[in-house]
């Protein structure tokens, strides 16, 4: 008389034996080790961290341009943590309404400038600063609202390095 056993017992006896998931058994073999392989050493890795700026004083400063009302011009500095210009950083600008965009690298002493509109204009602008590539930002977006006044059409926004 055969004895049949169920599926649960058949699992069983195979994970018991170490046919189940590859498993090997415990009991040592008679050959040889393998040698063993040395690891290659991993490679030192460069991280880059970009500088991160911030307007001075966080804000925009509002003053008359010397174009007079004919022209809304946004100007400033971008500066390192030892108030050095930084050169060729790009700075990004946009209307809010997306109606106007342009971009600009700064000079050898970090200035910039931006005519933004002829006449005066009460759009908002935003900026931001990234690396010549476009990729890295530099700054998070600074809020710049155009007044329509001819006392105060050139904003200026200096950054600085965050130390």
């Amino acid at each position: 008389m055969s004895k049949e056993i169920g599926r649960r017992q058949f699992l069983h006896l195979l994970v018991l034996s170490g046919v189940v998931a590859g498993c090997r058994r415990l009991v040592p073999e008679e050959s040889t080790p393998s040698p063993i392989t040395p690891i290659p050493p991993v490679p030192t890795v460069t991280l880059t961290v970009a500088l991160r700026f911030s307007p001075e004083n966080d804000a925009v400063d509002y003053s008359p341009n010397p174009a007079g009302c004919d022209r809304t011009t946004i100007q400033g500095t971008v500066r390192d943590a030892n108030g050095r210009g930084v050169s060729q950083i790009i700075l990004r600008v946009w209307a809010q309404d997306d109606s106007w965009s342009g971009a600009v690298m700064t000079g050898e002493d970090g200035f910039y400038r931006v005519d933004l509109a002829d006449g005066l204009t009460e759009k908002i602008y935003r900026l931001q600063l990234v690396d010549q590539s476009g990729t890295t930002l530099l700054s998070d977006v600074v809020i710049a609202p155009a007044i329509p006044s001819c006392d105060l059409n050139l904003m200026t926004v200096n950054f600085v390095a965050a130390p």
